[in-house]
């Protein structure tokens, strides 16, 4: 099974590495597209005198420009794509490559359960835990200092609820620690 995983993730790798431009212009052009459209249902004051001082001349004129630009970097992409391909990532850096894109799978993956544990547990424990994670999951074996990781995430996790708290008024998640704090 992890096999296919990795020979999968080495086509992902190599995929990306030869289309991401014709991808990037794909999407660019279609959503700047939609947004040009968009932009048309903009309400227009009854005062605008001419096109260019209405609500829709801006938002018009900057995805007519990015609609532009996401095509020229679609052909650039096609143009591409034989020189990438000679360049596709192999042997020693394609395992780096995909050590790296299961890293950063795990650490997105991380992020969002901190989220979902946040407004659950409480963004205190949360952080501690989500911080402990990732200093554990970043640094190889023998470079682990686990006291200094169990201070750090703790002074961190709670400086930063009580700055938020303090000084830019924004309450964080106190979850069941709300009799505690609260």
């Amino acid at each position: 099974m992890a096999k296919k995983i990795d020979a999968l993730i080495k086509k992902i790798i190599c995929g990306f590495h030869i289309y991401s431009d014709i991808a990037l212009g794909s999407i660019l052009t279609l959503a700047s597209i939609a947004l040009y459209i968009n932009a048309s249902h903009l309400k227009i004051s009854a005062h605008s005198v001419t096109a260019l001082d209405s609500a829709q001349f801006v938002p018009k004129l900057a995805f007519g420009l990015i609609t532009i630009l996401s095509i020229l970097v679609f052909i650039q992409g096609l143009k591409k794509v034989k020189d990438n391909k000679e360049t596709c990532p192999r042997d020693e850096k394609l395992e780096a490559a995909v050590v790296g894109f299961k890293r950063t799978v795990i650490a997105v993956l991380s992020i969002g359960v901190f989220i979902f544990l946040m407004t659950r547990i409480s963004f205190m424990i949360a952080a501690i835990m989500y911080l402990i994670f990732n200093m554990y999951f970043m640094v190889e074996r023998r470079g682990w200092k686990h006291k200094t990781y169990f201070t750090v995430a703790i002074v961190v996790s709670v400086s930063c609820f009580y700055l938020f708290d303090k000084y830019i008024y924004v309450t964080l998640p106190l979850g069941f620690l709300k009799g505690v704090f609260g």
